[in-house]
């Protein structure tokens, strides 16, 4: 396939398909509106140009292939590499995504919103079977065509047996506790956010009063103690969020028992959280403070780097330990980078090599870039040129840049 742009570099065509419109941006590539020329057909098209996060697409592509067997999903024409470009040609939904239908046409009604979980469970169901979580479910990954809805976008998409976090790509207005405080996607934690999906659906607002403008930390200290306002929710959907969206998730609800809520008449409303009117802290290291003394991981590594910006490198340290000893990859970076450069430690090679090695064993691509370095040059390990050039391979299989670029 040959591809075509114009005399400003602008995309025209690739091989037989012409764009006819940009429709968005995905995690990892951008999306177009396009027409078989042979045909006439119109599809969409997601480009990803300059690929170094080669493990991520090729497991989105298998995915994508093992759920072109069900018609709750949109289905998959083809998929291939044209030098550094990859492609994925779909089936195209005439329809907007919810985030944009709310904002277009105004708020679920509960008959709207009801058809709408019935079939979202359904996706949610063969995803889960096939042993997939989809870690991004939020209304702008739903699009509606002709009354059936799809579940979108399977960029940040992950293996149930490879649960651990390297880098948090799903939307903050939607992530469950779980994540926050153990660095771990489970089943459950798609249908929290399938269940902060449902609150914007019915109210145009984020749960718990979520903004765009919050930092990180207020949103994950949200998710993480705070209840919803429901004065607007009728009781049966107030139960059913709150059963979605309780805050452990081995307490939440499942896929089988919220069909079974769905044909029930009688609700009882239950507490979301003993911790609920926990007050705010108002500055960011003291809700960080906050959380990390409660064992959320990412606070303990986002209070490492806070204190590491500080020069307080003790403080750092240890928190950095903290959050690495519960297998955060990004803390086990973190700590290794401090032994590494000797930033308030003893620059320590072989600790350095230890640490970098574990976090790349999570499939941390810098850290990965690092064992090679120090393959190559000897750094707290055995210099070696052939096992450096596997992991410089490695590591641009993960996605890292550098080590693409070392390698070309």
């Amino acid at each position: 396939m040959i591809i075509r742009r114009d005399s400003s570099g602008n995309l025209q065509a690739i091989g037989p398909f012409r764009i006819v419109k940009k429709l968005g941006r995905g995690g990892f590539g951008r999306v177009y509106e396009v027409v078989d020329e042979r045909d006439g057909k119109h599809y969409a098209l997601k480009l990803f140009e300059n690929i170094y996060n080669q493990k991520r697409l090729s497991e989105q592509i298998i995915l994508l292939k093992l759920l072109n067997d069900s018609s709750l999903f949109l289905k998959t024409f083809l998929t291939k590499r044209i030098g550094s470009v990859y492609i994925i040609v779909m089936e195209q939904c005439s329809g907007s995504n919810l985030e944009k239908a709310v904002e277009n046409k105004g708020v679920f009604s509960e008959k709207q919103l009801l058809s709408f979980l019935k079939q979202a469970l359904d996706a949610l169901e063969v995803l889960h079977q096939k042993g997939y979580i989809h870690c991004d479910v939020k209304p702008e990954n739903f699009v509606e065509c002709q009354g059936k809805y799809f579940l979108i976008d399977f960029d940040v998409a992950r293996k149930a047996s490879e649960s651990h976090i390297v880098h948090l790509h799903s939307d903050d207005d939607y992530t469950a506790p779980e994540v926050f405080s153990e660095g771990n996607f489970e089943a459950a934690s798609d249908i929290y956010s399938l269940g902060c999906t449902l609150y914007f659906l019915l109210t145009g607002r984020h749960i718990y009063g979520i903004k765009y403008t919050d930092e990180f930390s207020e949103k994950m200290y949200k998710h993480l103690y705070w209840g919803m306002e429901a004065e607007t929710l009728s009781h049966r959907m107030r139960y059913l969020i709150e059963r979605m969206t309780q805050k452990d998730p081995q307490k939440r609800a499942t896929i089988e028992e919220i069909r079974t809520l769905l044909n029930g008449s009688t609700f009882v409303l239950v507490s979301q959280n003993d911790k609920v009117a926990c007050k705010m802290p108002r500055s960011e290291e003291m809700r960080n403070i906050q959380m990390a003394k409660n064992r959320v991981v990412y606070a303990q590594n986002v209070l490492g780097l806070l204190y590491e910006e500080r020069k307080e490198f003790e403080i750092a340290r240890y928190w950095y330990e903290q959050a690495a000893a519960r297998g955060l990859s990004k803390a086990l970076l973190n700590l290794a980078l401090m032994h590494f450069f000797g930033k308030g430690v003893e620059q320590d090679y072989n600790k350095a090599f230890e640490l970098f090695v574990a976090a790349a064993e999570k499939g941390h691509e810098r850290s990965a870039l690092y064992v090679a370095y120090m393959y190559e040059n000897g750094l707290g390990t055995v210099k070696d040129k052939e096992e450096a050039r596997k992991r410089y391979a490695l590591a641009a299989y993960l996605g890292s840049k550098e080590a693409y670029n070392h390698l070309s």
